[in-house]
């Protein structure tokens, strides 16, 4: 038990850059949802940033939101743009931030990422639940 607790320690200090899986794809304030579709097939990705003119994050925009949106109006895709999807208390954590502070984001939140920004909001990357999933499933010799 007590090994079970000091790794468990270990992992939540780590910090979140050191595990997430990928850099953040962004798409632009004005963007339509027609646009996100397209970068989200392009990418593979079910999440994209959503960045203003000066690249500075503004959220984070997921499938799951797109599909929400085409539910609520299937012809909405042309007209709608990424942010009136944005809600005002988004998934954003310092890149300097620990795997623990970004899994209590994620759970105060109820989603299943977070952006991951520098000091001035750039966006750096994206963590979500499945980096955290792979380093839980890591063996204790693989920390």
């Amino acid at each position: 038990m007590k090994t079970t607790v000091a790794r468990r320690t270990r992992l939540t200090d780590q910090r979140v850059a050191s595990i997430m899986s990928r850099p953040a794809v962004a798409v632009r304030q004005y963007a339509t949802l027609s646009d996100a579709l397209t970068a989200f097939a392009v990418s593979g990705l079910r999440h994209l940033v959503v960045v203003d003119a000066e690249g500075r994050c503004l959220g984070l925009l997921s499938d799951r939101l797109v599909a929400g949106a085409w539910a609520a109006n299937p012809t909405c895709f042309d007209e709608v743009r990424v942010t009136e999807l944005l809600t005002v208390d988004q998934p954003l954590i310092l890149s300097t931030g620990t795997i623990g502070q970004a899994a209590q984001e994620m759970h105060r939140l109820g989603t299943d990422a977070v952006v991951l920004v520098d000091a001035v909001a750039e966006p750096v990357g994206v963590l979500t639940a499945a980096d955290l999933i792979a380093l839980l499933a890591k063996p204790d010799h693989q920390d």
